[in-house]
């Protein structure tokens, strides 16, 4: 759990341009209570940061995409893992989404309550014919999720932290804070390595799809990791630049 050392006053904290300064600080990182990749304990030590009030929305994302021509890797059609294959259509352009269940959903498998939807991308959420319909407001996940702000902000004035999607962060994935992520060094002269299937980044806050009852990520502690290469209905992420 974080414990901040205020830098400045409450009062000096702005806004610019829909984003919140936070301010730096030293605070407690980690967490022994919970879950193992939430160890060990450390002090850290963190510079002001400017932070998006709330994460990226899907009209915000459909604005970029209009300025910039960018095409998701779902829209590729780039390969989709272990879910494509059971598929109807196979691997293919898709996301994994969410299914519906009208009762109890045995947590043995995974693959019991994900699916592949073929088809499906950011502005078509649950496959062809679905559309982006009283969710612009969303977060750039899909459905069931919630409208940003809709909830209270924390402390820093910022929303939607904890719960309705998972956000990414910069952060190669270790399986605890104890360990040190595999950094390629810079080169001087070649390209900077591609991403692959096999790199994952921590995501942080939680989803509209956890609970009390098996797991436990409204924490400032927790986290999880995820494929740099992959999307779920439940991951979403919010922009952030230096003060």
């Amino acid at each position: 759990m974080g414990r901040w050392q205020w830098g400045v006053d409450d009062g000096q904290l702005n806004s610019d341009q829909g984003m919140v300064l936070v301010p730096g600080g030293s605070f407690v990182m980690g967490s022994m209570d919970f879950y193992p990749e939430e160890r060990s304990l450390r002090r850290t030590e963190a510079p002001d940061l400017w932070l998006d009030e709330h994460p990226v929305t899907n009209a915000e994302f459909r604005r970029f995409v209009a300025d910039t021509g960018h095409r998701t890797i779902a829209e590729r059609g780039a390969r989709s893992g272990g879910l494509s294959r059971r598929g109807p259509g196979g691997p293919g352009a898709g996301i994994p989404a969410v299914r519906g269940y009208p009762g109890p959903v045995p947590l043995d498998d995974w693959m019991r309550w994900w699916a592949w939807a073929p088809g499906a991308s950011w502005k078509h959420p649950e496959g062809p014919g679905s559309t982006l319909h009283r969710r612009e407001l969303h977060p750039h996940g899909f459905t069931r999720t919630s409208p940003v702000k809709r909830f209270p902000p924390n402390g820093f004035g910022l929303f939607d932290v904890a719960g309705n999607v998972w956000e990414w962060t910069s952060t190669p994935w270790t399986p605890t804070h104890d360990d040190v992520a595999a950094t390629p060094a810079p080169s001087c002269c070649g390209p900077e390595r591609l991403l692959s299937e096999q790199d994952r980044r921590a995501t942080k806050g939680g989803s509209h799809l956890c609970a009390p009852s098996y797991c436990h990520p409204y924490r400032p502690a927790a986290r999880q990791a995820h494929a740099v290469r992959s999307t779920t209905s439940h991951l979403g992420f919010r922009c952030c630049r230096p003060a």
